[in-house]
């Protein structure tokens, strides 16, 4: 007989030998159920906020007022990309901008609601006594729901840098956003809500996501846009050279320019009285457009569609 190889003899020694593993898990102290919610939130709460009317200006996020609140950095992300696809330039600094946006949070953070059709868990105690009958009678529950909500309450509003004059406001924007188990008979969680995508058993895609009722309801008021969750692109490398060269060469024209021109330039923008235009009539109250009061009317900026705005300089 040929003499046993190493090989052969490790193998008869782990299938004639008895072991055991373990794995060791660990849980973060906040759910992952509960982020998903307060960042759904967020991200519905600041689609909401229309910023066209400062489409084109440079400006500056004032976030002071949003420290404190739950995940804070995050909310300033949301709205910085925004504030980014709205159309606006992004100042770093203050004194860059012509406006200050400036954000503040009613509300940022989850609550929970639990029903029950069944017996609760009851608390026998003296009623009790005779030792080996348990004194509390387990919960019977013929159908149960958790449900659970983030919600986010954001508004913001814009001033002038220099004259601190108001702008704009946006209002109050409020939304929750949902998470619901569902045990029948015994039987669950079935789970639903607007953090997931389709019907699930116990963390698992069942397939009926059709009969989700929110998947019904969406379909009965429309799909719910969330701008800042979608995936665009805005400009090209092509596009945003070509914008830079075009500042570059009004910043080399102002440089350039002599104060001679400076003056002639000035006296033909304000001819003397003798040549001046007979005065138009006074304009409507500026109600549509922005201005201060009693101010000349400015008519309401062209509204921009949003997230429409990619590729906004074509090179020539």
């Amino acid at each position: 007989m040929r003499p046993l190889t190493p090989h052969l003899l490790i193998l008869l020694f782990a299938l004639t030998t008895v072991g055991c593993g373990t794995t060791r898990w660990t849980d973060t102290t906040r759910t992952s159920t509960e982020q998903l919610l307060i960042s759904d939130a967020i991200d519905r709460s600041v689609s909401q906020i229309d910023l066209r009317p400062l489409s084109g200006q440079k400006v500056f996020l004032d976030s002071q007022f949003l420290e404190g609140t739950i995940d804070e950095n995050y909310t300033v992300s949301v709205l910085r990309q925004h504030v980014l696809a709205s159309g606006c330039r992004l100042m770093d600094k203050k004194e860059d901008a012509e406006y200050v946006l400036e954000a503040r949070a009613g509300a940022i953070g989850t609550s929970r609601h639990d029903l029950l059709y069944g017996i609760p868990s009851t608390d026998l105690g003296s009623l009790a006594p005779v030792p080996g009958v348990p004194s509390r009678i387990p919960e019977v529950p013929l159908a149960k729901k958790t449900e659970q909500q983030g919600a986010a309450k954001i508004a913001v509003f814009a001033y002038h840098r220099e004259t601190g004059l108001p702008y704009w406001q946006s209002g109050n924007a409020q939304v929750a956003s949902t998470a619901k188990d569902i045990w029948v008979l015994g039987i669950g969680p079935f789970e639903r809500g607007t953090i997931r995508d389709e019907l699930k058993f116990a963390g698992d895609d069942i397939g009926l996501d059709r009969w989700s009722l929110e998947k019904r309801r969406d379909r009965r008021v429309g799909e719910e846009k969330v701008w800042v969750a979608e995936s665009l692109q805005f400009h090209t490398p092509e596009s945003i050279r070509y914008v830079e060269r075009m500042e570059e060469q009004v910043r080399q024209a102002k440089l350039s320019e002599k104060p001679a021109d400076k003056e002639a330039k000035a006296a033909t923008q304000q001819p003397d009285a003798a040549t001046k235009p007979a005065p138009t009539p006074a304009a409507p109250p500026a109600t549509a457009g922005p201005g201060p009061p009693g101010g000349p009317y400015t008519p309401p900026p062209a509204p921009i569609p949003r997230a429409t705005i990619r590729n906004a300089y074509v090179p020539q």
